[in-house]
């Protein structure tokens, strides 16, 4: 059977093994077979082979499963720690590199590998962001394991119950021959057997609540298995995108630096004059204005992550201003401009872009945006520059100064007009009967 199925053929399940759990047992013949074998040890060979197929040896195959998880995401964890490791020792390498030069007469290569090592320190930082975002994921993904645990203990006890009634069934079998056996049959013994099959039968009603309860743990377990796997690589695949981006830019400016280190073939260097610093500069300081170095994310130095459903952010003081207006809360209030004094001290905000980010874990919204500004608000990474429009202000969107949206008519709005008018004329027929009574 190829992977490719045909136009009528049925799609495959989502589940590989989606039957029950537990078997039935095979019923046999109660008769005497033919090959001199008892019929104990026939019942021995049959349970024998209902224990191999119970889940304690599906289980067994789960544990393995989970091994195999922890393997992989503990391998994938080293990359994060070999990570920091390079991190350091760049940073130290470039460190030694620029004391060597800077003790040279050579002022192409001071200038050179000086402004190389300020790149080496920002690949530092990128590894040491990369390894972060990394950790976090893998982290996110180990959280799998906790699934799987749940559904070994529904298992485990499961077979407790299954266990439990294989005894109790034993014990009935094992008191119905010794009863029998006996001339007089007591009714106290009677009594004791129908007490046990009471007992049996209240052991499969738990077998088949505690079937049903791992059936649901299962399907529950799975789709918090498949949310939790998505959420971890896609977190593992955003990291690494955004460190190749980031390895791209760094390492074409380090290669634009090294081309301003003269090539020298005939001419005489004591005669040279080297004028590179003003363009190596110029790179340097391109690089962090791409890679938003020589911005904070914000005062705690954490990165700004956002949704796009998600409005735009509004300061603490246009808040305050259109709480004390009477404005409703944003999105709505940004349709109108606030006052002037308030729009003097917002930052004022040049252009949007997004970017893809793992950092924000409790989200079911994989894709995360933020917002960056030219001075105050920023963010340190801009790979993927999407342009998000401003607010509509167009009067087709808003109509004057309304504030709140246009609302559907009440549907109720004529009922409330009938019924007033009743109230009202029930009211003076009332004044009318009583202005004739007392007259």
């Amino acid at each position: 059977m190829t992977g490719r199925r045909s136009a009528g053929e049925d799609p495959f399940p989502l589940l590989i093994n989606s039957s029950n759990i537990t078997r039935r047992r095979r019923a046999t013949d109660h008769g005497v077979p033919s090959n001199n074998i008892s019929s104990t040890k026939i019942q021995q060979l049959l349970s024998n082979f209902d224990i191999n197929d119970s889940p304690g040896n599906m289980s067994s195959s789960s544990n393995n499963g989970i091994d195999n998880l922890n393997d992989g995401l503990n391998c994938m964890s080293m990359m994060s720690k070999f990570a920091l490791k390079q991190a350091e020792y760049l940073k130290k390498g470039g460190n030694s590199m620029n004391k060597w030069t800077s003790k040279n007469d050579n002022v192409a290569l001071d200038d050179v590998m000086g402004k190389s090592n300020e790149i080496y320190a920002i690949f530092s930082e990128r590894l040491v962001q990369f390894a972060k975002e990394h950790e976090t994921s893998i982290q996110g993904l180990k959280k799998i394991e906790e699934t799987e645990k749940s559904i070994k203990n529904a298992e485990k006890r499961l077979n407790n119950i299954i266990e439990q009634e294989k005894k109790m069934e034993k014990d009935i079998k094992k008191y119905g021959r010794s009863s029998s056996s006996s001339f007089f049959r007591t009714s106290k013994k009677q009594s004791d057997i129908n007490v046990m099959h009471h007992e049996l039968k209240q052991i499969r009603n738990a077998k088949i609540i505690a079937q049903k309860e791992l059936s649901d743990i299962k399907v529950e377990m799975e789709v918090v298995k498949m949310f939790r796997f998505r959420k971890g690589m896609e977190g593992v695949a955003v990291a690494w995108r955004n460190l190749a981006m980031d390895i791209a830019s760094i390492f074409t400016s380090q290669q634009e630096l090294v081309d301003n280190v003269p090539a020298v073939s005939t001419e005489d260097v004591r005669e040279m004059v080297y004028d590179g610093r003003r363009q190596t500069r110029i790179i340097v300081e391109d690089l962090k204005e791409k890679l938003r170095i020589t911005n904070p994310s914000n005062e705690n130095g954490t990165r700004i992550y956002g949704r796009r459903s998600e409005p735009i952010p509004v300061s603490s003081e246009l808040l305050s201003e259109s709480n004390r207006r009477g404005t409703p809360p944003p999105p709505y209030s940004m349709a109108s401009a606030p006052p002037p004094s308030v729009n003097r001290d917002l930052p004022r905000v040049t252009n949007r872009c997004t970017f893809l980010s793992p950092s924000n874990s409790e989200d079911s919204d994989y894709s995360s945006s933020s917002n960056c500004s030219d001075n105050n608000i920023s963010f340190d990474r801009t790979p993927i520059r999407i342009p998000i429009p401003p607010p509509p202000t167009t009067p087709e969107h808003v109509s004057g100064d309304r504030l709140y949206p246009s609302l559907p008519p009440n549907p109720y709005k004529e009922q409330l007009r009938l019924r007033n008018n009743y109230n009202e004329g029930h009211t003076r027929s009332v004044n009318f009967s009583n202005h004739v009574t007392e007259a």
